[in-house]
């Protein structure tokens, strides 16, 4: 098997300039141009979902599925830890995760009156 070290591909000055490592939700949306790129792309620059022949038939999907579910928690909840505090990044098996050894709290936000 051969494996790619997908976050040091995404956070490459050579692609994403000085600023890659950075955090901006901002990067690859281009409103002057039609450049943006989209999350089912294949190019050699955004791996999440593969490349070439082998690149997940289920990635159109995936990515509708994901703002859909995005989409109805950032409407209908609040998001917090206990402490408030955002935890650091820790690289495992060449993905960053967030460790959370405090849960993650979830507040219903009161329905909007018509």
């Amino acid at each position: 098997m051969c494996f790619f070290h997908g976050q040091e591909v995404h956070l490459a000055e050579d692609y994403y300039g000085a600023e890659s490592r950075v955090f901006n939700p901002y990067h690859h949306y281009k409103p002057e141009t039609s450049d943006a790129t989209k999350p089912t792309t294949a190019n050699d620059s955004f791996l999440v979902f593969g490349i070439g022949h082998h690149m997940c038939p289920g990635r159109f999907l995936a990515v509708m599925a994901i703002k859909i579910i995005a989409a109805y928690a950032l409407r209908h909840y609040d998001f917090s830890v206990l402490s408030g505090k955002r935890p650091t990044n820790t690289l495992r098996d060449g993905t960053s995760h967030l460790p959370m050894p405090e849960p993650i709290v979830l507040q219903a936000r009161p329905a909007a009156s018509p």
